[in-house]
């Protein structure tokens, strides 16, 4: 292309085909709205440099009339005033989900009961016969009926934990709607925007999962029919009462700040940044901050499966357990989906095919370091000589006395430090002379040390301190 040439669409539509279109246009509609070249680089993947080209470029008629409506920037879809006082008003959620003339949809059993226990509604016999099982298995941390403000789903994959996230988001989105101004109500400056938010990986699954379920209720109900959004595109759609659901993913810059009654954090466990680091911890705490403006009436959503045992979502349920106004679920995918059950020839399938990654994608049941790496960790513990002392680690977690060194002995230690999120392991041995035979070599010990999170270890007191 000439020096003296301005870049045009024209090129990229000519030379690379339509594919980019899309993308140049959304680039133009997000600086259209305010957003900085750098947050709407990190938003739709491409380069600062890119995103000024995209911005700057001239579009021609041609390149609009031959692309399809929907890319062309914000789509207007509020064609008309609609009578919203014709919603039928509830507060219940469960009712706001399924009847027909709201969300009409039938929810699973267990989608339900998580519902009406986050939500502090009365539970029927059945229902309580099953939460008590899992009180009594460890699988839920419901403390009672109440309202909670977090909740966290620890289960496994397509067992409905992301159309139950499309549910609640709804469900508050119509809590909002029925305020009027939902701004006034809650004391903020007139016209500020109130957000749902929703977070994923990346930008392709938090258009995928989330908010692909919230766009289904959007396109089918007949709650969605009378209250329409007056603006969409693809990550975010706008209501009239100044209400704003918007999808991004993990490495999003723009997230950060906004005023929002409800986060959902969508596969939380496996958010890694661009330098591929796991983030779950800085996303986090930098979002969950939105939502101390609305104090209780303020919810975060965490759902995931698991990736390993001391993962965000691993963590988040077990400070459920300790934190009043978390409720947390933990759940195989059998007992979540109940079209999915154990002996499904699906799920039979994927446990022949390899039954660590199915134990830990639909069974819930998170890898340990050792587990990682020696897939039949039961061929280790054969190893171990069952002649040999007791465990060398007391119930406080310290080292016993007589667990110390022989002076003659020559002895070789080895560290594997984590570069990610690894657990640390160290291994130290000696041969013992004279002992030739091979029956009298093996382990001695093969310990597992999980220390407090934040403290540090302290091999020369031997134990952890703060």
């Amino acid at each position: 292309m000439p020096a003296h040439r301005k870049w045009r669409v024209d090129d990229a539509y000519r030379d690379r085909g339509k594919a980019k279109i899309p993308l140049i246009l959304q680039a133009k509609d997000m600086y259209t709205r305010g957003l900085k070249p750098k947050y709407i680089a990190e938003e739709l993947e491409i380069s600062v440099p890119t995103v000024h080209r995209y911005i700057n470029a001239p579009v021609d008629d041609r390149i609009l009339r031959d692309t399809p409506r929907a890319v062309q920037g914000r789509k207007k879809i509020y064609q008309q005033p609609r009578d919203i006082s014709r919603v039928r008003k509830t507060d219940n959620p469960v009712d706001f989900i399924e009847s027909d003339d709201l969300l009409g949809v039938k929810m699973f059993p267990m989608q339900k009961l998580i519902i009406k226990c986050f939500y502090g509604l009365d539970l029927d016999e059945d229902e309580r016969k099953v939460l008590a099982r899992l009180e009594s298995e460890g699988k839920t941390t419901y403390k009672g009926q109440k309202k909670y403000r977090e909740l966290v789903v620890n289960a496994g994959m397509k067992g409905g934990k992301t159309p139950l996230a499309g549910f609640i988001n709804c469900w508050e989105e119509y809590e909002l709607f029925k305020m009027g101004d939902p701004a006034k109500h809650y004391g903020f400056l007139p016209g500020k925007e109130v957000f749902i938010l929703n977070v994923a990986v990346n930008a392709d699954q938090a258009q995928m999962t989330i908010f692909a379920e919230i766009k289904a209720r959007v396109q089918n109900s007949h709650y969605y029919k009378i209250h329409r959004p007056i603006d969409s595109t693809e990550s975010q759609y706008t209501f009239s009462n100044n209400v704003v659901i918007r999808s991004g993913h993990s490495n999003s810059s723009s997230l950060v700040g906004k005023t929002a009654k409800v986060v959902d954090f969508d596969e939380l466990a496996r958010f890694i940044d661009k330098g591929g680091k796991y983030s779950a911890d800085r996303v986090y705490y930098s979002l969950i901050r939105s939502v101390e403006p609305f104090k209780d009436d303020g919810k975060i959503v965490d759902i995931s499966s698991p990736l390993f045992q001391e993962d965000m979502i691993c963590r988040l349920y077990n400070s459920s357990k300790q934190i009043d106004n978390m409720l947390g679920f933990w759940l195989p995918t059998w007992e979540m989906n109940p079209n999915l059950p154990f002996d499904s020839p699906n799920l039979q399938s994927e446990l022949k095919k390899n039954p660590e990654a199915f134990n830990r994608d639909f069974g819930a049941q998170p890898s340990s370091g050792s587990e990682a790496y020696y897939k039949v960790p039961d061929r280790i513990d054969d190893c171990i000589l069952r002649s040999t002392k007791e465990s060398p680690v007391d119930s406080q977690g310290r080292l016993k006395p007589w667990f110390k060194g022989k002076p003659e002995m020559l002895y070789c230690m080895h560290a594997d430090p984590s570069v990610r999120n690894d657990a640390y392991g160290l291994a130290m041995g000696h041969r013992e002379y004279g002992r030739r035979k091979a029956n009298t070599s093996g382990i001695n010990y093969r310990c597992s040390l999980i220390p407090i999170y934040s403290q540090t270890l302290d091999f020369k007191q031997k134990t952890c301190y703060k």
